[in-house]
């Protein structure tokens, strides 16, 4: 995944290196004509989770790294500005800070389905059926795939690369088996372009029962 953020100081890119195999691999990393000026690693493997090693020995514009056997390792890598600045864009979204509660967002639906949008076929409409609390909750319907669902569009300057997030969700369904399994998800776009699938939490909710999905502190790539 990458964020690129050109601003007068420094620009930030991430790297994801996925080791699927049963042998240790030394891997190095580029980054073409520019020059590093840090570099932090967040590694999972068999004996640990996402632990973090600061500012790891660099070249002028490559670095090397070890990657476990069956282990993810996510890089950080502060890079020296290129001197161009971003031009403003009053379509861009600006980064928004947290309220009182340390929430980015708190999504009731009450009255407004708070920009939550349908996946797939699935179709979402604020409902008084079944509230978690207040008067009313967002109703996902007519969906036809077990992907389909209920979506929300974060803003990519609030919620960056490197950083550890709080997410929560509180689901329920009303109509079907006695037992159903509910994923959180992200989806992101990494630096070659391709489209990936961020695992955030799970639960298996009991029909006409809510439960929540929830997440303390997430790593975002």
């Amino acid at each position: 995944c990458k964020v690129d953020r050109s601003v007068e100081l420094y620009t930030i890119s991430c790297f994801t290196g996925i080791n699927k195999g049963s042998s240790d691999v030394s891997q190095q990393f580029s980054v073409d004509g520019r020059t590093i000026t840090g570099v932090d690693r967040y590694r999972t493997s068999a004996s640990e989770n996402i632990a973090a090693t600061k500012n790891m020995a660099h070249e002028t514009s490559t670095f090397w790294a070890q990657l476990p056997a069956n282990s993810v390792s996510t890089f950080v890598v502060s890079l020296q500005s290129d001197g161009v600045e971003v031009p403003v864009d009053p379509n861009q979204p600006v980064s928004e800070e947290p309220d009182e509660n340390g929430h980015y967002f708190h999504d009731t639906f009450e009255g407004d389905t708070d920009s939550w949008t349908g996946r797939g076929s699935a179709q979402v409409q604020t409902s008084g059926r079944a509230p978690y609390a207040g008067t009313e909750a967002l109703l996902v319907q007519n969906r036809e795939k077990a992907w389909h669902g209920a979506q929300k569009t974060l803003n990519g300057r609030t919620f960056e690369s490197g950083q550890e997030y709080s997410f929560s969700v509180c689901v329920n369904y009303l109509d079907g088996i006695p037992t159903e399994n509910f994923l959180l998800s992200l989806q992101y776009t990494d630096a070659n372009g391709d489209t990936k699938y961020d695992h955030i939490a799970s639960a298996t909710a009991v029909k006409g029962s809510y439960v929540q999905l929830y997440h303390s502190l997430h790593f975002l790539c």
